[in-house]
């Protein structure tokens, strides 16, 4: 089964479960619709069935309304090989998972002014020295780095997912000592730096 199908497929469960639990104080049950308990056993159910069906290792589902988490649970394994069951706190590498938070983080800030999307990178970084690949180059911005037109590469170095992450000394270090492939705006080229 391929990755991508084993996401929409996980995607789809949670949009199925998010649906049945907005609001459902506001909603007008009647004696014949489930209970939001009956609908989450319904949901953990199925969840389990998609965990044997399509071989899938394991998976952390989380509810929030508002700021509140109000209901999570692990399926299947955080450990295939030893049975380490997947619990609520079972800790995953999200690496570019997390460009869509920080990117949402980013979009909440330029809405509150506290950011511009045209900002040079070093009026928050003032730290980032990046060689530029040529010597006109306008300096690298938040959108630059939220679109990857910075001209930034793929890697400062070695992936860190057998690693632990680099210190921010280290970060600075290895941006420092890197040019930059190609100018600003140019080109899309995925990065791992943005």
């Amino acid at each position: 089964m391929s990755s991508s199908r084993t996401m929409l497929a996980c995607t789809f469960g949670i949009t199925c479960l998010s649906l049945l639990l907005i609001d459902p104080a506001s909603a007008q049950l009647s004696e014949t619709e489930p209970s939001v308990e009956a609908q989450i056993e319904l949901f953990s159910n199925w969840m389990e069935g998609q965990i044997e069906i399509r071989n899938l290792p394991g998976i952390v589902v989380g509810v929030i309304s508002g700021d509140d988490l109000v209901w999570a649970k692990g399926f299947g394994y955080a450990d295939v090989e030893s049975e380490r069951a997947m619990e609520t706190t079972t800790r995953f590498r999200m690496a570019s998972h997390s460009k869509l938070f920080t990117a949402t983080a980013i979009m909440q800030l330029r809405e509150q002014g506290k950011i511009r999307l045209d900002d040079p990178v070093t009026d928050y970084l003032p730290w980032f020295t990046y060689k530029m690949a040529a010597p006109d180059d306008p300096p690298i911005t938040i959108e630059h780095l939220l679109t990857h037109s910075s001209g930034l590469p793929r890697e400062a170095s070695s992936h860190w997912t057998d690693f632990d992450f680099p210190t921010e000394e280290e970060v600075r270090e290895l941006i420092g000592n890197r040019e930059a492939p190609f100018s600003p705006e140019v080109r899309w080229k995925y990065s791992n730096l943005a």
